[in-house]
């Protein structure tokens, strides 16, 4: 039997019009909600993550700015 955990902490965010299309883009890719389409993508990062050999500097680049992990 699986025990369904109930979601009690709502976490928000604010976001850019090219953003949100995307949100929205993956969600319907996906077919679920665009709450667990941010949920499964961050699972997947997680994933992606423990995998990668640490590096204390590793340089993530984005559209906006470089951000050192």
């Amino acid at each position: 039997m699986t025990i369904k955990r109930i979601r009690t902490i709502r976490f928000t965010f604010l976001c850019n019009t090219s953003e949100r299309q995307l949100i929205i883009a993956i969600a319907e890719h996906l077919n679920r909600s665009q709450g667990d389409a941010i949920r499964f993508l961050i699972r997947t990062a997680v994933q992606e993550l423990k995998t990668e050999p640490a590096k204390d500097q590793r340089k993530v680049t984005n559209s906006v700015e470089e951000i050192h992990v």
